[in-house]
């Protein structure tokens, strides 16, 4: 069984197990390419890095330099390794190598790739691996850490995810503005919003209609239709409406029934409550503690 080609090291300085920095150019991963001969020595693949270059769960084909990658072309994948990468058993890679001067090495006076290692999930970082040590001549192989086959997709998430944060908060500042969502709930809003997933999707019926969608498309499109709780700007009659917004205007429950009186220091933090309310667009408790002081 073949699989699609696998980036196994790339361009720039790397540290290898025993500790030594080695910087590698385009150049030199060419070499490394084009030194492979699959008929002096087959690179496998392996489970991690063993001390031997077995069992043998596959092998590397070819070694081709794109993008300043090392890149190997796989075949013979032991269908046990093709189910655990199916699962997610094995997500990073690692490379192994022959020095130069090494006395094994198929090719004296080039790097030469040994094997390669798949890590599981949850494989330490390249500082928690071990130096290798192999059977044959007692001398460990350069190995260097693992690259995370999965990176480039971690790198389009992360770039995904702030993208869907700054167009969910750009949303939430239109439904601040429309008077829909109150500012003191943005922030609480903009977290749940980020915790729903746009995989996960919903169904169900509504006015004799199926509604599908993604949940969290489904929460902001409820958010939009939510009626304005703050309303902006002046409205006719909405200083009587809201009694004590005008200084000259009547005390709050000047209209009382008969036997009833108004408490003035109450009609005063009520009426500079109503204010702070119109003002800040919060709701009118926290005007009310913003306004006393509390």
């Amino acid at each position: 069984m073949t699989m699609q080609p696998i980036e196994i090291f790339k361009v720039g300085t790397h540290t290898s197990m025993s500790g030594h920095p080695f910087t590698f150019t385009a150049e030199d991963l060419a070499k490394v390419a084009a030194a492979y001969a699959p008929d002096a020595h087959k690179a496998p693949l392996v489970i991690g890095h063993p001390k031997l270059d077995d069992p043998a769960y596959g092998w590397v084909e070819s070694l081709e330099v794109r993008g300043g990658s090392l890149w190997a072309e796989v075949d013979g994948l032991d269908p046990d390794l093709v189910e655990a990468i199916k699962a997610g058993r094995y997500k990073n890679v690692s490379a192994a190598f022959y020095a130069p001067d090494d006395a094994n090495n198929p090719a004296p006076g080039a790097m030469y790739l040994r094997h390669v290692g798949f890590l599981g999930a949850t494989a330490p970082a390249l500082k928690g691996l071990k130096p290798v040590a192999f059977a044959d001549d007692g001398r460990a192989a350069l190995v260097f850490g693992e690259i995370d086959a999965s990176a480039r997709e971690r790198s389009l998430g992360e770039r995904e995810r702030s993208i869907r944060r700054r167009e969910t908060e750009l949303e939430l500042d239109g439904l601040i503005r429309q008077g829909r969502v109150l500012p003191c709930h943005r922030e609480r809003l903009l977290a749940f919003s980020e915790a729903l997933s746009d995989t996960t999707r919903l169904a169900f019926s509504e006015h004799g209609e199926t509604v599908e969608g993604g949940v969290r498309e489904m929460f902001l499109d409820y958010l939009r239709a939510c009626p304005p709780v703050v309303m902006f700007g002046e409205m006719p009659g909405i200083r009587d409406k809201l009694p004590g917004l005008d200084d000259d205007a009547a005390p709050a429950g000047a209209n009382l029934p008969k036997g009833y009186a108004v408490d003035s220091g109450r009609a005063d933090l009520h009426r500079r409550a109503v204010a702070y309310q119109h003002e800040h667009g919060t709701d009118y408790r926290t005007a009310v503690i913003a306004v006393s002081g509390r």
